[in-house]
């Protein structure tokens, strides 16, 4: 099992790389970073929204959203940053054509 982790692991690393080249590309497409961001993040959210309801994962309770930290909610936030951070750069630092 441990090995089986070590191959998710890898391969969710390399999907991280192929994320941002998938992202410069329909930033190019679409003219602006911004679009390409949502676009990522509504079919993000679909594709974990699928997996709930297949898995028919529990939604947690309020009183454990209340629980969290602070500093809990930011990754929303830094999810935000980097992903137009990657999108924006990636098509400066690309090789010219």
């Amino acid at each position: 099992m441990r090995s089986l982790a070590w191959l998710f692991a890898f391969i969710a690393g390399a999907l991280i790389t192929c994320q941002v080249g998938s992202n410069s590309q329909l930033k190019k497409s679409l003219g602006q970073p911004l679009p390409a961001l949502i676009i990522n993040y509504v079919l993000g959210i679909a594709a974990t929204l699928i997996y709930t309801s297949v898995k028919q994962v529990p939604f947690p309770s309020a009183k454990k959203g209340v629980q969290t930290p602070w500093w809990g909610w930011l990754n929303g936030i830094f999810g935000a940053v980097y992903g137009l951070t990657a999108i924006v750069l990636a098509s400066q630092m690309a090789p010219p054509p």
